[in-house]
C-alpha cells in the first residue's frame, strides 16, 4: 500500500434506502430502492502506472487508471408470491 496522491481517497459514506408497500390481503409487493442517495463520488480502485513509484520504470506507461463507484441508482420492483 502506498500513500501516493493518486492512490489515496478521503473518507466517504454511502447511503441507500428502500420503501415497500405490501397489501396484507394479497400476495404482491411493490418496492422503490435508491443506492448512493446523495450521489457521492468515490474511487473503488486505482492503478498508478505513471512510473513515479518505480524509478527504474520511469515513464513506463505514464498514466493513472481510476475506477469510480456507481452514481445514484434507482430501482422499482414488483413481486408476486404464488
Amino acid at each position: 500500500m502506498t500513500q501516493a496522491p493518486a492512490s489515496t481517497e478521503d473518507g466517504y459514506a454511502l447511503f441507500n434506502g428502500s420503501i415497500a408497500y405490501k397489501n396484507d390481503s394479497s400476495n404482491w409487493e411493490l418496492r422503490l430502492s435508491v443506492d448512493n442517495i446523495f450521489e457521492e463520488e468515490y474511487l473503488v480502485q486505482t492503478f498508478d502506472l505513471s512510473g513515479t513509484l518505480l524509478p527504474a520504470a520511469e515513464g513506463f506507461f505514464g498514466m493513472i487508471e481510476q475506477y469510480y463507484g456507481r452514481p445514484r441508482t434507482w430501482r422499482v420492483s414488483a413481486r408476486y408470491e404464488f
